[in-house]
């Protein structure tokens, strides 16, 4: 690598040259964030896909920075708390930018500037990557739950404890999904490889999806609630989304069922949940939460038949630099991001 210290990045020397055009990379994203997004290899692929300028300071870097390593870049890269094209300083700087990758999940942050419509800029997003971590911790928590596994574990802690009750099987039980978006799909793809019966509530999803994805399509979710062994939340916080599942629900879910939420906790009614748990019929599963972390002393905490972990289901992984090197390949290719994003999509995200 060429260091270049007056604008603090390296510049990468394996550039093909074989055709007329070489595609111009800027990658916004600092040498610490870096290491937990991209694998060794999957730089080299990166690289070697054509004039590639990676950052070299070390945090999020400024916009000034972003600009200088942005110039003549056609594509551009960035994450959590790194400059983007959202900031009207940065993009009008940067009239060649002509795509961005979001190596992270949500975009819309990046339309609040005008001008990132009027120049059609095309945006993809890395969430499917996430997606995919996402749903790995949901099934994991759904087995755990169902299985009743920590519970035997606190039990055995000081002899045996005996086997656990209610024990129940994935593969045996019913589970309601609620929003069919990137991770609820990924989170039925891998239910599927169980056998388990899958049961899902989500407003755009038609019954011919529905059987095109081997799954149960309920139209009514207290309905849903009724029939389940477990339900997991997958939808994105917005108006409609807020409190969406209450009291009603966990009154309608059955004893000893399993709740498990991954999207965010403003879309349920926490307070009542809180209750009902308080009654130990239920046994939940919360990686969010209102506020983020809860106090010290709130029951959430405490409860023994709630797990509540601190927003660790997503976040950064390989998985999301192998996206982006995806991404790039299809950018060469003149074809879509995985998830691209645009200005129509936004009603429907987060």
């Amino acid at each position: 690598m060429i260091s270049n210290k007056s604008i603090n990045i390296c510049i990468n020397p394996f550039r093909s040259r074989k055709r007329s055009q070489v595609m111009k990379v800027g990658i916004v994203i600092g040498r610490q964030q870096r290491e937990r997004l991209f694998r060794k290899e999957t730089c080299e692929q990166i690289d070697a896909l054509g004039d590639v300028v990676w950052a070299e300071y070390d945090g999020s870097g400024s916009v000034e920075e972003a600009v200088e390593l942005l110039q003549g870049c056609e594509v551009g890269v960035g994450s959590w708390r790194t400059p983007h094209p959202g900031q009207a300083e940065l993009f009008a700087a940067c009239p060649e930018l002509k795509g961005w990758i979001h190596a992270a999940g949500s975009v819309k942050f990046i339309f609040g500037n005008p001008q990132v419509i009027e120049r059609k800029l095309r945006v993809g997003s890395c969430a499917p990557a996430i997606a995919k971590t996402v749903a790995e911790f949901t099934v994991g928590a759904l087995i755990a739950g169902l299985r009743r596994s920590f519970d035997n574990a606190l039990a055995n802690r000081y002899g045996a404890g005996g086997k656990p009750d209610h024990c129940r099987f994935l593969a045996t039980s019913t589970i309601g999904v609620v929003g069919l978006g990137q991770v609820g799909r990924e989170v039925v793809r891998l239910l599927r490889c169980f056998g388990t019966k899958i049961m899902v509530y989500d407003p755009f999803l038609t019954e011919k999806e529905a059987e095109a994805l081997g799954v149960g399509c309920c139209g009514d979710l207290l309905a849903l609630c009724q029939q389940v062994d477990a339900l997991t939340l997958h939808v994105p916080a917005l108006p409609q989304t807020q409190k969406m599942l209450r009291r009603e629900h966990w009154q309608a879910l059955s004893d000893h069922a399993v709740f498990v939420n991954t999207s965010r906790g403003v879309c349920i009614d926490q307070d009542s949940l809180t209750e009902e748990l308080g009654k130990g019929r239920l046994t939940a599963f919360l990686d969010v939460s209102v506020p983020e972390p809860l106090p010290s002393d709130h029951p959430l905490r405490q409860l023994p038949n709630c797990y509540y972990s601190n927003h660790i289901a997503g976040g950064a992984s390989p998985l999301i630099g192998e996206q982006v090197y995806r991404d790039l390949c299809a950018w060469q290719r003149g074809e879509h991001f995985t998830m691209e994003v645009t200005v129509a999509d936004l009603e429907r995200l987060a």
